[in-house]
């Protein structure tokens, strides 16, 4: 090749697009924050939601983000999403027979009893 340019085409080159607009070091204060819990940062219940840490996140370091975006920003991060286990509010545990075990449902005076308190099928 003219001009000694052999050695360039194979050379690693950056992706083209936006830059991050979270840093390196922004990302491992990122993780830091959220390791503390949603409650830590004035939510009520325990869960980060990608809307709450889109919030955490234009707070601590003035960068929106869209919701939608935060699934791509935590995989890079090597977190996962989890769909957190649904249970009815009103629940009463002692109720609820193991259903592992046929004996404690036989032995309840009522079996449906404690099913009437799980709630709708997902």
């Amino acid at each position: 090749m003219p001009g000694g340019e052999e050695g360039k085409a194979l050379q690693v080159r950056t992706s083209p697009g936006r830059p991050a607009r979270l840093g390196a070091t922004e990302r491992r204060r990122l993780v830091k924050l959220l390791l503390k819990g949603p409650i830590a940062h004035g939510y009520r219940t325990n869960l980060w939601t990608t809307a709450r840490i889109a919030e955490v996140i234009e707070r601590e370091f003035g960068v929106a983000y869209h919701r939608d975006h935060i699934g791509r920003l935590m995989h890079s991060l090597n977190w996962s999403h989890q769909k957190p286990e649904r249970r009815a509010a009103e629940r009463y545990c002692r109720r609820i027979p193991n259903l592992a075990n046929p004996r404690s449902i036989e032995a309840s005076p009522n079996p449906l009893a404690g099913l009437v308190a799980l709630g709708p099928p997902d």
